[in-house]
């Protein structure tokens, strides 16, 4: 991903749509699983996270070859052979070090993908769909945060459950949503003091990010007719 002065390859369009993807079978979860077994499904969800990760982090590392680029790329692969080693051998280790390398692969994305839309000069589709990308990429790093702590504290959060062998369950996603979006509907809660700081984070982070991405496209917008 570059400052773009002409045409650019759509990377942000595919984050975009891996996420949409992913979102999408996430909430259809308990529809697919009688239909497709449990053991598939599983492996449905973890290709489609997989995906969600590698598009994120190729879009801000295509084309560079920094040191931090090397180890981001290596964490990456990392986190995709535990996951793989996570099938053969089910255990929570596994699974706790792939959300782990999972959440700082998106919170690297995130930064970039701030940086890169901070010093963009135009706002087209591909602007629109890398704003909406890291809303749902913080949503999508929150929701595993929680589930992370859904499995060391499983009284931390009211109503929500332990997300079992998979790194974000749709409960663990939709109280990272309602949260970021500062919704919050009462029916799950933190009881626990870190739950409680941790939600507070995810709120806070979700309305400063979306802030800042509303008035750059505004910004963008508005200003596009005086350079013409």
């Amino acid at each position: 991903m570059r400052e773009r002065t002409g045409k650019s390859l759509p990377r942000l369009h595919l984050v975009f749509w891996t996420l949409i993807l992913f979102i999408t079978m996430l909430g259809l979860v308990d529809v697919l699983r009688p239909l497709l077994g449990h053991f598939l499904m599983g492996i449905l969800l973890a290709l489609a996270l997989s995906a969600v990760l590698v598009a994120a982090v190729a879009s801000v590392t295509a084309g560079r070859r920094t040191l931090s680029v090397r180890i981001i790329q290596s964490l990456v692969a990392a986190a995709l052979l535990v996951k793989l080693v996570h099938f053969f051998y089910p255990d929570s280790f596994w699974r706790l070090s792939f959300s782990a390398l999972a959440v700082f692969c998106i919170a690297y994305t995130i930064v970039k993908m701030l940086r890169f839309l901070l010093r963009t000069e135009e706002a087209d589709l591909e602007t629109v769909a890398g704003a909406v990308s890291v809303y749902l990429l913080l949503a999508i790093g929150w929701g595993i945060v929680y589930s992370i702590q859904s499995h060391f504290d499983p009284e931390g959060f009211g109503g929500m459950e332990d997300p079992g062998e998979v790194a974000l369950s749709f409960t663990g996603l939709y109280y990272s949503l309602v949260t970021v979006t500062t919704l919050g509907y009462g029916d799950i809660t933190p009881v626990s003091t870190v739950a409680r700081l941790t939600s507070a984070m995810g709120a806070l982070s979700g309305q400063i990010v979306l802030v800042v991405l509303i008035a750059r496209i505004v910004s963008l917008t508005t200003s596009k007719p005086n350079q013409d």
